[in-house]
């Protein structure tokens, strides 16, 4: 057994009695797989390394996106990407898959740099404590979302270095992102995890967003188009101007996020530019700026800094008395509660 399949085995192993169940359900219930039912080419990344070769009898990831972008395989060989046809599925197995492969921030066919996502295309990895996308040395960020509809599930990107927008993620199309952590990642303007460029749209639930810097605007995250999240964290973040945790000039709307221990200038948990920004069920902690919608049950620590109106159920102005971010059981990191 080599390292790719050791680390694999050792990743799996604790989602396999859980996988197996659901699967045995799925034939009781359905006569076979749930993914059966929809019409989807699974390609099986079976490398760690940042590889594009062509018949090598390997598939990296990159050559994984390459052949969901481009309906081709990535080699005559065993082993080799299959070719992607419509809604293709890349399967990712534990382990950190760093990319090498530099360019000078132009090219957007996934041969060098970030991976760039041209169709409707889901990058499946085990868990975002155990599959790791990361750039470190790369110069760019780790994902570019282009065209179609993109899912991702499971996965780390971190450790992104961007000459512009969007350290970790640059989003031009549609993207959802599940039990998803997203961290330290740099951008030379604004946006050091996630920018959702104005044709942009993000769903993004059960994630983190941690550790991002940009001396822009929003140090985790900056919208220009349109952002819905949902049991998100947003931690740790630095923004040289307002934003520290997210910055709006779009339509964002949160709900049961907790934003802490962002630093910036001004609006250190959130600042709205323009645009709409609807809150609910959430705790903002540290300051905030600009105007933005209160939907009811929120702890808002700083509210000085901002035009909101405290709707039914909200508390300005107590500490939220939060614990450090870390592992308290979910799918990403979190802030549990001291008191």
């Amino acid at each position: 057994m080599d390292t790719f399949e050791m680390t694999r085995f050792l990743g799996n192993h604790r989602h396999r009695q859980a996988t197996a169940v659901f699967i045995f359900l799925a034939i009781l219930l359905f006569g076979g797989p749930i993914r059966s039912s929809f019409a989807e080419t699974i390609i099986n990344v079976n490398t760690f390394d940042d590889l594009k070769q062509g018949s090598d009898g390997m598939c990296s990831l990159r050559e994984a996106v390459i052949a969901a972008n481009t309906d081709r395989r990535s080699g005559n060989r065993n082993g080799e990407c299959v070719a992607g046809d419509g809604a293709d599925t890349i399967v990712l197995p534990a382990g950190t898959y760093q990319l090498t492969r530099t360019d000078n921030g132009q090219e957007n066919a996934a041969a060098t740099g970030d991976l760039d996502l041209l169709d409707t295309v889901t990058l499946e990895g085990v868990g975002a404590d155990v599959t790791i996308i990361e750039g470190v040395g790369l110069h760019d960020r780790i994902v570019h979302v282009i065209d179609g509809t993109a899912v991702i599930t499971g996965i780390t990107m971190r450790q992104g270095n961007v000459p512009g927008s969007g350290g970790g993620v640059y989003v031009e199309s549609d993207l959802t992102l599940t039990a998803v952590t997203i961290s330290e990642n740099i951008a030379s303007d604004n946006a050091g995890g996630i920018f959702v460029a104005d044709t942009g749209t993000l769903t993004m639930s059960d994630s983190a967003i941690w550790g991002n810097m940009a001396p822009g605007f929003g140090g985790g995250l900056w919208v220009q188009g349109q952002a819905a999240l949902s049991n998100v964290t947003i931690s740790g973040n630095a923004s040289g101007q307002a934003g520290g945790g997210l910055s709006n000039a779009g339509t964002t709307s949160l709900n049961f996020v907790t934003i802490a221990g962002n630093t910036a200038v001004s609006g250190s948990s959130l600042q709205n530019q323009s645009g709409n920004v609807s809150v609910s069920n959430s705790i903002l902690s540290g300051s905030c700026a600009g105007e933005w919608q209160s939907l009811g049950h929120n702890l808002i620590q700083d509210g000085a800094g901002c035009a909101v109106s405290a709707a039914a159920g909200d508390l300005i102005g107590p500490d939220p008395l939060l614990d450090s971010l870390s592992d308290n059981g979910g799918p990403t990191p979190t802030h549990a509660l001291l008191a």
